[in-house]
């Protein structure tokens, strides 16, 4: 008896698909949700190699005025990356740094040089971003941090 209902179990295939799909469609999900969260993350960092180039030129044409006030640029970067509040003081920053000659080490101030130096000044920009992916809320992988610098010499 035992061997009939196996044998009659063994050849009944009604129930495959719904298993197989039972199976097969979590791991379809998670792959579609990855390749969404990637593709996010590429973008982001996109939208951020773009906002710095912009910014590279928001910085010579306030240099090209004679403005080197740094608060302003960052205000005026934020604006236009459409950063707004008090997260726009974490997320752009400018530093003014000195090279002495033709060093590659740069200095917080121009006095760092000796007095016969050629002394040039540096505008270095700072832009910080994180992605949160969802795939934390699942407790897999961490959020993703951005941090583009570029250097703009001014003088």
């Amino acid at each position: 008896m035992i061997q009939r209902i196996s044998n009659r179990l063994l050849r009944n295939s009604s129930g495959t698909v719904i298993i197989e799909t039972a199976i097969v469609a979590p791991v379809l999900a998670l792959l579609a949700l990855g390749a969404f969260e990637i593709g996010s993350i590429a973008s982001r960092y996109q939208v951020l190699e773009s906002g710095a180039a912009e910014s590279e030129m928001i910085m010579l044409t306030f240099a090209d005025g004679g403005v080197k006030d740094t608060s302003k640029m960052e205000q005026v970067i934020a604006a236009s990356l459409n950063i707004a509040g008090a997260e726009a003081a974490d997320k752009v920053q400018i530093e003014t740094r000195f090279r002495c000659n033709t060093e590659t080490v740069t200095y917080a101030s121009r006095s760092s040089c000796a007095t016969d130096d050629l002394v040039s000044e540096m505008l270095i920009l700072n832009l910080r971003d994180r992605y949160t992916p969802t795939w934390t809320s699942f407790g897999v992988g961490s959020p993703v941090d951005f941090n583009i610098e570029r250097s703009v010499q001014v003088e």
